[in-house]
């Protein structure tokens, strides 16, 4: 398993975008105000306006895996956040 993906979430795609693309000296040639990929190779840097109220307590933030067989893997992943 590895992280695919960060997404981070926010009401201002196009600010939090153009920051992270001056930090990383990356151009996505992309203006967006929903969605943008900012790493598109590897585990990708996304920004991302879902539509909701973002609330800037740390709790923007989305992870997404990569998993080459799920089927094979989802029991051992299940239990892992069930309380006993």
């Amino acid at each position: 398993m590895i992280i695919g993906e960060v997404c981070l979430l926010t009401n201002n795609v196009r600010e939090l975008a153009d920051f992270y693309k001056q930090l990383l000296e990356i151009d996505n040639n992309s203006n967006d105000d929903t969605h943008q990929f900012i790493i598109s190779e590897g585990t990708t840097l996304t920004v991302y306006n879902d539509g909701t109220e973002k609330n800037n307590q740390n709790q923007n933030i989305c992870l997404a895996f990569t998993v080459e067989d799920i089927e094979k893997n989802t029991g051992r992943y299940w239990h892992w956040g069930k309380k006993t």
